[in-house]
């Protein structure tokens, strides 16, 4: 692990308002000033944003100054991972600081919602003293789910589906009161025309003609003020400025749909990039060739039912250039959202928290967007930064999990976690301490909504293991030597006296791991 952060953000923070919050004259214990003195909270998150999407992680290919600033003005964490490589599994287990198979879901529903009244950091923040708000994409269904927030200003996926007909955001609401409701009509049926919408409405039929060939991209219709990212920059800054109550501390979870598709940059930002210049990713023509053979199927045929990968060999050259530089585009809007958001924050008395819900292959391995959802380092793997609130630059390269926020939120707010023993997942509070710590973690991804695979990362290892019944297939990587994860150790003959001792371990922590019931309800 590197270290250079000599401070912990909660005891810093603490020594430096307690000349503030003393009343003349009365004492105040420790612990009675920790409390007064919490940080505001604010939890920035993009939706299918890989660790390369970024100036400083892309040799400047991507165009955003405000992430860069932001990022090295605090703590980087080079092995991030999110629980699973899909979003509603990834966003209701950085709520609920537990792994996919274990949070509490909601019966009958396919995409694994978490169940509305479940425990969340956010309802433990409420009831500890602090305000609670949601702003953006949460992916929650019913949309204004009981989660534990205060405030609620939501924008789901910018498509209707899985939603019901009636069941409308607050962003759905605002283009209505804007005259552009067909705006959702038009993105509903030109990206997802099979999910039971009339086929027979004329706007429907129009637009479902401009787009062949898994071709995600499109200039959004209007002016970028009525797009998404701008809609959730207005109501964050909103919030911190107009609509939160000043007498209390905030949690604010400010969450932007994109970049996820479809890729609908508004201008400025869609003629900011010649699409036509975009060099396409140099991927190993045997990248899949040399995995265990169910993984190796699934990576060929693009699945197992449900949502299919698009295989680039599908797309002709433009069209992927064109997915590619929108994808970049719509980074580049969201950037400069941040921007905006963090002139607004008090970032002596704010912790920001930045990060993805999962990754997008981007043209590796053969495929764009998220699918299928292997736990590749391509869609697990997620950037997370830590800043603000005296928060010292440094990197952290032991591995850790974006779903331990959830547990980092409460340690800096100074409120116990209830059921300690219930979570695998930890803060995060003393990796920003300066204090040496091993990297002895085993940091689980996986979704059965989507393959079947799991992985367990463990300092360069990773071990991978596939759930479904009557499968037993494994695959072992050395990601400090194969960090493009195309030899499996497996398939080595023979295998190293290190690999075997190390898939020893591995395959004994995945089956304790998957071995653990569903998490009680906590109280």
């Amino acid at each position: 692990m590197n270290q250079k952060i000599p401070v912990v953000v909660a005891s810093l923070i603490a020594a430096s308002l307690t000349a503030q919050c003393k009343q003349p004259g009365s004492i105040r214990t420790e612990s009675e000033m920790r409390y007064l003195n919490r940080p505001n909270i604010l939890i920035i998150m993009t939706d299918q944003q890989r660790t390369d999407m970024f100036n400083f992680t892309s040799d400047g290919f991507f165009d955003t100054p405000n992430w860069e600033k932001l990022a090295k003005s605090g703590v980087i964490f080079d092995n991030a991972y999110s629980s699973a490589p899909i979003c509603i599994p990834s966003r209701s287990s950085i709520l609920t600081g537990l792994e996919d198979f274990r949070y509490q879901k909601t019966p009958g529903d396919i995409w694994d919602n978490l169940t509305a009244g479940t425990w969340t950091f956010a309802r433990e923040l409420q009831a500890g003293g602090y305000e609670t708000a949601a702003v953006g994409k949460m992916h929650w269904n019913p949309i204004h789910s009981d989660n534990g927030f205060d405030y609620l200003r939501l924008c789901e996926h910018i498509a209707a589906w899985p939603y019901g007909p009636n069941d409308r955001d607050d962003y759905v609401d605002w283009l209505s009161q804007q005259g552009k409701e067909s705006y959702l009509w038009r993105l509903t049926h030109k990206f997802e025309p099979s999910y039971g919408y009339d086929a027979n409405n004329p706007e429907n039929v129009a637009v479902r003609t401009d787009f062949s060939n898994n071709d995600q991209s499109v200039v959004f219709y209007d002016d970028k003020y009525y797009h998404p990212t701008e809609w959730v920059k207005r109501e964050t800054i909103n919030y911190l400025n107009n609509a939160r109550n000043k007498s209390k501390p905030f949690m604010l979870f400010a969450s932007f749909p994109h970049p996820h598709q479809p890729y609908d940059p508004p201008e400025p930002y869609a003629s900011m990039y010649d699409w036509k210049e975009f060099q396409l990713p140099k991927v190993d023509a045997d990248i899949n060739a040399h995995l265990a053979p169910d993984a190796k199927q699934i990576m060929d045929s693009g699945g197992l039912g449900g949502l299919p990968g698009v295989k680039t060999a599908t797309l002709n050259k433009e069209v992927q250039q064109k997915m590619s530089i929108y994808q970049k585009a719509l980074i580049k809007g969201i950037d400069d959202a941040i921007g905006e958001i963090l002139q607004n924050v008090d970032l002596n008395n704010t912790v920001v928290i930045y990060t993805s819900d999962h990754g997008d292959y981007y043209g590796q391995r053969g495929y764009m967007l998220k699918t299928p959802g292997m736990p590749f380092d391509d869609l697990v793997k997620i950037p997370l930064y830590i800043a603000g609130a005296g928060i010292k630059p440094g990197h952290v390269s032991n591995v850790v999990a974006n779903y331990d926020i959830a547990l980092t939120c409460l340690e800096m707010a100074h409120i116990p976690v209830p059921s300690p023993g219930v979570f695998n997942t930890k803060s995060l509070v003393p990796y920003l301490s300066g204090a040496p710590i091993a990297d002895d973690r085993f940091v689980y991804s996986g979704s059965d909504n989507q393959c079947g695979w799991s992985m367990m990362r463990y300092q360069k290892y990773k071990y991978m293991f596939c759930t479904r019944p009557g499968v037993n297939q494994e695959m072992l990587f050395n990601i400090e030597t194969d960090p493009k994860e195309k030899w499996d150790l497996l398939l080595s003959t023979p295998m190293a006296s290190a690999d075997l001792a190390m898939l020893a371990l591995l395959r004994d922590e995945m089956q304790k791991r998957l071995a653990q019931e569903v998490a009680p309800k906590i109280k």
